[in-house]
């Protein structure tokens, strides 16, 4: 009934309707109806008609509009128009004034099954939707062409692992038809009972090849920068596709670099969104820019700004993360801590920490949190320090998230619902033995293959834990713990030897090499194995992420910086090993990278 109810809250915001905002004991402090106001956008964060395959409405109109012509779309050559495409008539017809929207699985995610169910919000008076499944965005070659009359389609058949694209074409009685926009998702290569899905990679140019990000701070003037780097078939680029300079990173003594995070379709564009937090920014107040993706990548007029709500000193975009679909309305949500949120001056420390859930929106992103979250353990507990989406941890469909609290020596998992995150943790963490547990939080993926996200925290020292979800979202109560040689210097979930479960990988930072732990049905993350070995000269930096397929190889594949400045771009392969192929020189110290999260 929830996951009915959210389908419902969604086709009201499709047809121009405007929907409550969730009831939690969170801050709620605008309604999710895109007023200019509460939108984060410069007017120009969601491609319009010249940039993109799916006209993007205003604050009035639906998701999806009736399908440009020729003369405003990029490619149009090679997407077959209404007159071609099978079950729609060739004559000309007139377009729908209103359209249906793809709702699930989430654009950019990976989904669990072979065979996905496709969910959607149908716009009123329509009686059926062609749904085309395929291996490129253009759609030239569908591998399925299906119409139904219900909301969803389960698709009758397994799917091979890999990228795929999927888009709707509704029509009413009188043959009047519209398009959405193009989604894509992950199949991976084993197929769990329940379709699920979660994670998200950075593909900003929506062409199914992983994208990374990094971010750097020029010492010598005091500014941040950021990168962003495509994936095409022979791997990724070795010459930035975007860059973003002049980003304060500087506030008296205090200095933090840009913290780049993939956050999935805020926009449900069908093309990955940047978020970059630059918790120096505004005195200490701090903010995040969000870079949305287009067709022609991400572009700087594509930028979003958001600020804290809560006054002075917090130090809002310490962590970012990107959650999924937090509500089921189609878009993406953004997570942001502020570990010193209410702090009334820079040195104050006696405060719990916050963590924000903003709302994505066909505009961008709503500007005022839509839920507000303080630390569980009051003063000093830095709630905010890290924060990541944790998955779909309970198997309802939801995505949940997970935030960390170092002062406190704890990290908790909170629940979405169909109303938003659910305001109490449904499972608190903690382990003496690790120095500053909670300093880093990321999603496991699912790595025993029961269908349940599982969640790893980690410290400042060389221990970290895993915590595998069970049913109903119960944690087993003893975790899995690693030991590396070396305090942890960046962690992530990815399936680097393509077999379906997702491993785990560590960063050593006094040795020279990433550690990978399998997964596996059973004993999952038995042992620390395969490594990526950088030279000395490089050595392990400080960061280190899953970079999502960027060569669509079927492995996925890492972003390491190095303490040489350079960021190395790491293979999957079939042994599981992955393999330090492709040198960046990004310029300036690194301080973060992006690419994937949830096991991508």
């Amino acid at each position: 009934m929830l996951r009915r109810a959210a389908l419902l809250a969604a086709l009201t915001a499709a047809c121009g309707g405007s929907p409550a905002a969730p009831a939690t004991d969170g801050a709620v402090d605008a309604p999710l109806d895109g007023s200019a106001d509460d939108v984060a956008s410069d007017g120009s964060s969601t491609p319009d008609a010249t940039t993109t395959d799916v006209t993007t409405p205003d604050a009035s109109a639906p998701d999806g509009t009736a399908t440009p012509d020729a003369s405003t779309t990029p490619d149009a050559s090679t997407t077959p128009d209404v007159s071609t495409t099978p079950d729609v008539p060739v004559e000309d017809v007139p377009t729908l004034p209103l359209c249906s929207r793809p709702l699930l699985p989430i654009s950019g995610t990976r989904v669990t099954s072979q065979r996905p169910t496709l969910q959607f919000a149908r716009a009123p008076g329509l009686a059926t939707t062609l749904v085309e499944v395929c291996r490129t965005r253009d759609c030239a070659s569908p591998v399925l062409a299906q119409t139904t009359t219900d909301d969803y389609l389960a698709l009758p058949s397994s799917l091979a692992p890999g990228v795929y694209f999927w888009r709707l074409t509704p029509r009413n009685a009188e043959g009047m038809t519209c398009r959405t926009a193009t989604w894509s998702f992950t199949v991976p290569a084993r197929s769990a009972t329940l379709p699920r899905s979660w994670g998200a990679g950075l593909d900003v140019n929506g062409d199914g090849y992983g994208d990374v990000a990094v971010g750097t701070v020029d010492a010598a003037v005091n500014n941040g920068e950021v990168r962003v780097f495509l994936g095409g078939p022979t791997g990724i680029a070795t010459t930035a596709a975007f860059t973003a300079g002049s980003l304060p990173v500087r506030n008296g003594s205090f200095t933090a670099g840009p913290v780049v995070t993939a956050v999935g379709d805020l926009n449900g564009d069908g093309f990955g969104d940047l978020a970059v937090g630059l918790p120096a920014a505004n005195n200490g107040d701090g903010e995040v820019r969000v870079y949305f993706g287009s067709p022609a990548g991400t572009t700087a007029r594509g930028v979003a700004e958001l600020q804290s709500t809560d006054g002075h000193f917090g130090r809002y975009g310490t962590s970012v993360a990107g959650v999924g679909d937090v509500e089921g309305d189609g878009y993406g949500d953004l997570a942001v801590g502020a570990p010193f949120a209410q702090a009334r001056s820079s040195g104050d420390t006696a405060v719990a920490g916050r963590v924000y859930l903003h709302h994505g929106l066909p505009q961008g992103v709503l500007f005022n949190p839509t839920t507000t979250l303080t630390g569980p353990r009051g003063p000093g507990g830095r709630f905010g320090a890290s924060v990541a989406g944790a998955g779909d941890v309970n198997a309802d469909r939801f995505p949940d998230l997970v935030v960390g609290a170092p002062g406190a020596g704890s990290a908790h998992v909170y629940r979405g619902t169909a109303l938003g995150l659910f305001a109490s943790p449904i499972a608190t963490f903690e382990d003496s033995a690790t120095a500053a547990f909670g300093s880093t939080v990321a999603s496991a993926g699912d790595a025993d293959g029961d269908n349940h996200a599982d969640v790893v925290v980690g410290g400042t020292d060389a221990r970290i834990t895993v915590r595998l979800a069970g049913a109903a979202g119960t944690f087993t109560p003893t975790p899995i713990a690693l030991t590396l040689a070396g305090p942890l210097a960046g962690l992530g979930a990815a399936d680097t030897n393509g077999d379906g479960f997702t491993d785990l990988v560590l960063g050593e930072s006094t040795m020279r090499s990433v550690r990978r732990a399998a997964g596996s049905m059973g004993t999952p993350l038995a042992s620390l194995g395969d490594t990526v070995d950088l030279t000395a000269a490089m050595g392990l930096g400080p960061a280190l992420a899953p970079a999502g397929d960027v060569d669509r190889d079927g492995y996925s594949d890492l972003v390491i910086a190095t303490r040489s400045g350079a960021v190395v771009i790491a293979y999957g392969s079939a042994s599981g090993a992955p393999i330090a192929r492709t040198t960046l020189t990004p310029g300036g110290a690194v301080t973060s990278v992006a690419g994937a999260w949830g096991g991508l």
